[in-house]
């Protein structure tokens, strides 16, 4: 499994996508991907960049929610407010493993 950002997910992606498709790139690299721009161009794909999400993006999520649906499989941790800091350090020593580690916000003051 490949992690966002990885170099390795949009070299792999970039083959998978059909004629005149979209990849949206939301997050930050840290080593420069090599993406086969001969396919890019033949293919007529779409490279688009976002630091964040968008409003829409939101709501989607919140809709998608209350639909019910099921979010564990992409969770692979939850550390209570005061110990983001050891989230962060999760993130940093297995980058290649982790999908998502969730802060829980509502647990800050309840110790």
């Amino acid at each position: 499994m490949e992690a966002a950002g990885a170099p390795q997910t949009i070299a792999a992606l970039v083959p998978s996508i059909n004629k005149g498709g979209t990849i949206l790139i939301v997050g930050v690299y840290g080593d420069l991907p090599s993406v086969d721009l001969a396919r890019v161009g033949e293919h007529e794909l779409n490279i688009k960049g976002s630091m964040m999400y968008w409003m829409d993006d939101w709501i989607e999520a919140r809709e998608l929610l209350a639909k019910g649906i099921i979010l564990e499989p992409l969770i692979d941790g939850v550390y209570p407010f005061e110990k983001w800091h050891d989230a962060y350090g999760e993130i940093d020593n297995n980058q290649q493993n982790i999908m998502k580690l969730m802060v829980d916000v509502n647990s800050a003051g309840s110790n």
